[in-house]
């Protein structure tokens, strides 16, 4: 029985923390969370590794938490990507070799993700980036569009528009060597939002048109999906740790002190607090005299300073919405900071269509405590790796993905066959 049981390791390298999570999965698709723990780290800055020791630090830290809590060795891990080096566009491709046999056929259409790839990797993209991801949206055959499964038609003029996702070379590689050092190989990249997509958004909405907002401790990253696809992506620099050091920057407190108060006190609705209400934050040491070591202020100062970097947060999405035409659809908010009081009103004031916060809530597998918006990343890399991983289309060891023409492939062509089998639940 232990050959058909394949433990997983998911890693979360995020801007504020390192999420570990260790599962098991069984051959019958179930999936068993063994341990998991959460290491702060101050190693990143808006998704990118900046400080390699510190990273390196926290992964090693989570990673042996979680060693403690099962008994069990981690060798490696598939680890979640994002930053504002990952850029994301929508291109056309032609096939002429698909079809060729007189009928297209599943085989030809599993090989287009690695295809794409490799076309863009040699000579179609700049030798700094690397593509993570090659999702095919639609095909059209002999001039008709918007076809989403052409297997079985005859034809032998395929164009393939798909959703192509590259992260820049060098900051992969930090990311990959802070988990090296740290003791654990890299199964595979994936991309954080995409996880977090896996874990929150339900099948209705994937096919009803939504987007998922996963507010982070660095980044905002957006995945829009449109008839069952992704079709855009991006990342907004603009998140937890701008919130926290816009309280720093304004009262003169420290770091430590004012994530506290934004957890304590913050909201994006000033409407329920007290006038009167007051917060006593202290101030950094070159603020300080003989006299002086706090400073007291109006709690709704405190969250007018929240709700205007909110609102700014929500123009940006709004913008970029706008523009790439998936403006309208019902969004989903994610992340940790998702939970920050009065942000799913501000964005239903904010937005056309409806709002609601989206948690790993409805995997039965994953622990009660691992059911809140900030886990959905982790949680989702986990199901990633269940997916994907398991079929052997993840690349393995971080050196022969840097050197290969190759990168992942597509995440949600494998998850849609597989749905209804590891994730009833979600149907």
């Amino acid at each position: 029985m232990r050959n058909h049981v394949k433990t997983i390791t998911a890693i979360d390298v995020g801007t504020t923390k390192v999420f570990t999570i260790l599962a098991q999965l069984h051959a019958s698709g179930d999936i068993k969370v063994l341990g998991h723990s959460s290491v702060p780290c101050t190693g990143l800055r808006k998704g990118n590794v900046e400080d390699l020791a510190t990273t390196t630090s926290a992964v090693r830290a989570s990673v042996a938490e979680v060693q403690k809590q099962t008994g069990r060795r981690i060798h490696s891990a598939y680890i979640g990507v994002t930053g504002a080096h990952v850029t994301f566009e929508n291109k056309k491709y032609a096939f002429n070799s698909i079809g060729a046999s007189g009928v297209i056929t599943g085989e030809d259409l599993r090989s287009v993700s690695q295809r794409i790839m490799a076309s863009s990797t040699n000579g179609g993209s700049p030798k700094d980036r690397r593509v993570l991801h090659a999702i095919p949206m639609e095909y059209s055959v002999d001039g008709e569009g918007g076809l989403r499964n052409p297997v079985g038609l005859h034809g032998s003029n395929v164009e393939v528009e798909a959703h192509l996702i590259s992260g820049g070379f060098d900051y992969i590689q930090k990311l990959i060597k802070s988990v090296e050092d740290a003791g654990v190989d890299v199964e595979a990249l994936v991309l954080q939002p995409l996880a977090s997509a896996l874990s929150v958004l339900t099948p209705k909405e994937r096919e009803d048109g939504a987007i998922i907002v996963d507010i982070g401790g660095g980044t905002t990253d957006l995945v829009g999906f449109r008839r069952g696809h992704i079709n855009y992506t991006g990342v907004v620099p603009v998140a937890g740790f701008q919130f926290t050091n816009d309280i720093v920057q304004a009262f003169g407190t420290t770091r430590e002190a004012a994530e506290m108060a934004k957890l304590a006190y913050g909201s994006a609705d000033l409407s329920p607090i007290n006038i009167n209400e007051e917060i006593t934050l202290p101030l950094e040491e070159k603020f300080t005299d003989e006299e002086t070591d706090s400073i007291t202020i109006q709690r709704r100062d405190f969250c007018q300073l929240i709700k205007e970097r909110s609102l700014e947060l929500t123009y940006i999405i709004k913008d970029m919405l706008e523009e790439s035409q998936m403006a309208g659809y019902p969004i989903v908010l994610t992340g940790g900071g998702s939970q920050l009081p009065g942000f799913q009103r501000l964005f239903e004031m904010s937005f056309a269509g409806p709002v609601r916060v989206g948690a790993p809530n409805g995997h039965a597998q994953v622990p009660g405590d691992l059911k809140k918006p900030a886990y959905a990343t982790g949680v989702g890399i986990m199901l990633w790796a269940a997916t994907e991983g398991t079929r052997g289309v993840a690349l393995s060891a971080s050196r022969k993905y840097l050197g290969s023409e190759v990168g992942l492939t597509a995440l949600f062509t494998a998850w849609s066959r597989q749905v209804k089998r590891l994730m009833p639940w979600a149907v």
